[in-house]
């Protein structure tokens, strides 16, 4: 029986020492999560891979923020490249000229070296190329930056968001030493490449560039023939002259140094310094000092 005196006993409960309970885990630490075989590892592995393929596939295919080719039916680009075509016909053929008045500054322009590629990339027949066969280079574009020149296009033979395909692009930087004759050491290196925002090797596009050198040295005779000959007796350039195009040409895709020198009108000419600057080229044309 129960009495004031004697309250009846309650019934005990289990007493759990603090050591026992176990302490609450960080949420993170709950959610982490190791593979525990092998082929957990592996799929791990591939899954990773996966991401880092996606993410380089979209990226080469991207196109760039700065990569803006010029419209070549607009009337801004048109007088754009006809001041181009008359800077590179009339001033450049003028800087020589005047060489024996003593050093040559001839200067061209960004928009001018676009305009010009736009409008001579759009020729007659290139508009019959239509989406499901499209040119396979195609709105090439020019970027001026201190000391480096950006050279891009639009090419079939790499992934991109347009008919065209991607956009492929490579930078070159130009240094010039001067020498005791007056004419410069100049060389033309490499800097990087890239495929759409994606980097890709420079020795990738170096070996490209060195397998494109026969063509690419043809193209440069052909237009020394045309820039450097004689506008009055006729004469075209020597063969001494076209060699040392030549080993410009091939020094400079190779990226070793090479002279500036070649004749004009029975002339001499050194190119004496070339500076690249935001927007702009500027070369220093002079007589070949004895």
């Amino acid at each position: 029986m129960s009495s004031p005196l004697f309250p009846p006993a309650q019934p005990k409960t289990p007493q759990t020492s603090a050591a026992t309970v176990p302490l609450a885990q960080p949420r993170a630490a709950r959610l982490r999560w190791h593979p525990r075989t092998r082929r957990g590892w592996a799929g791990l592995l591939l899954a990773i891979v996966a991401v880092l393929v996606l993410i380089a596939w979209l990226m080469a295919r991207a196109t760039p923020s700065w990569y803006q080719p010029l419209n070549p039916t607009d009337t801004r680009v048109l007088d754009s490249a006809d001041r181009g075509q008359f800077n590179l016909a009339s001033e450049l053929h003028n800087a020589w000229e005047r060489t024996p008045l003593g050093p040559q500054r001839w200067t061209v322009t960004q928009d001018e070296v676009n305009s010009l590629l736009s409008v001579g990339f759009d020729a007659p027949g290139a508009a019959a190329h239509d989406r499901a066969h499209p040119p396979v280079v195609s709105a090439p574009f020019v970027l001026f930056e201190p000391g480096k020149i950006l050279l891009s296009a639009r090419t079939t033979k790499v992934p991109g968001d347009r008919p065209g395909g991607g956009v492929a692009s490579a930078i070159f930087a130009i240094d010039t030493t001067p020498s005791a004759s007056g004419a410069a050491q100049a060389r033309v290196r490499l800097v990087s490449a890239a495929i759409g925002n994606l980097p890709v090797p420079r020795w990738l596009v170096a070996r490209k560039l060195q397998s494109m050198a026969p063509g690419l040295v043809a193209v440069a005779e052909r237009a020394a023939i045309a820039r450097l000959g004689a506008t009055g007796n006729g004469h075209s350039p020597r063969g001494d002259d076209l060699t040392e195009i030549d080993t410009a040409l091939r020094s400079a895709l190779q990226g070793t140094p090479f002279p500036t020198r070649f004749r004009y009108h029975g002339r001499d000419i050194v190119v004496q310094d070339v500076r690249v600057a935001a927007g702009s080229l500027s070369i220093v044309f002079a007589p070949l000092y004895s």
